[in-house]
């Protein structure tokens, strides 16, 4: 028992105040809730908590320095943080899905509109994706964009978390910007490989991304048939003629 939530709690020194507390992380999560809102999370106020709050919203390790709040310093001194081998950090998994849990209504959307448009002005890979993550929180318009803005700054460890990420926006995305995102979606998965992913979002296009059906010929071996693709539709695209350039 005493292991295991040692490993929930990833090592953070409460873990042994919770084992001698008797309290059970397969029968109890309320208890377990409660322990990390009146002990771990216990006195967090002011710029602890802002900052608490933005990197609740983050869904994975940022540089310290990208973050819009400067309060990391006291949650790493209550061991809050954990941090990469580059160098990023994010908060202990059970904190972070605890007090995600708790920031709903106006204040998740404040915060996420906080969030947007901070990462909106920062100069780092990783920046459209968290304007993305953010902006899905927010509102469900203008995602395509924000996605384009994504694949734009090709930065491939970002692949699989947009990919995630999209499959959340076609949910909330409004109707006219479903093509866009499904196509996106299926270019995401071609260049991670997985063929089948990629012609399940090709097949609810109503107009299907003919550089990715392509794509997706080649990875199945018919070269042939993805150079008819191209030259069958290079008729009138200049959208197509700039990709394949």
């Amino acid at each position: 028992d005493a292991r295991r939530i040692v490993q929930r709690l990833e090592g953070h020194p409460l873990a042994l105040q919770l084992h001698t507390d008797g309290m059970n992380l397969d029968q109890a999560p309320a208890d377990v809730t409660r322990f990390v809102l009146d002990a771990v999370l216990a006195g967090v106020e002011g710029e602890e908590r802002d900052s608490l709050d933005e990197l609740a919203l983050l869904p994975m390790p940022v540089p310290a320095q990208a973050l819009r709040v400067e309060g990391v310093d006291d949650l790493d001194e209550r061991a809050l943080l954990r941090w990469s081998a580059e160098n990023d950090l994010r908060l202990h998994a059970l904190v972070h899905h605890v007090h995600r849990e708790g920031l709903v209504g106006d204040d998740l959307m404040e915060l996420a509109a906080l969030g947007a448009t901070h990462w909106e002005g920062v100069a780092h890979p990783l920046a459209p994706l968290m304007v993305l993550h953010h902006r899905l929180l927010v509102d469900a318009r203008g995602l395509a964009d924000a996605a384009e803005a994504v694949m734009a700054a090709e930065e491939t460890g970002a692949l699989g978390r947009l990919s995630a990420v999209l499959e959340d926006a076609l949910r909330a995305a409004e109707e006219e910007e479903r093509d866009r995102l499904h196509g996106l979606a299926a270019d995401v998965a071609v260049r991670r490989g997985e063929v089948e992913r990629a012609r399940a979002h090709l097949h609810e296009m109503q107009d299907p991304d003919l550089v990715v059906q392509a794509a997706v010929l080649r990875l199945e071996g018919e070269a042939d048939q993805a150079d008819a693709v191209l030259l069958n539709a290079l008729g009138g695209a200049q959208n197509l003629r700039a990709r394949i350039a």
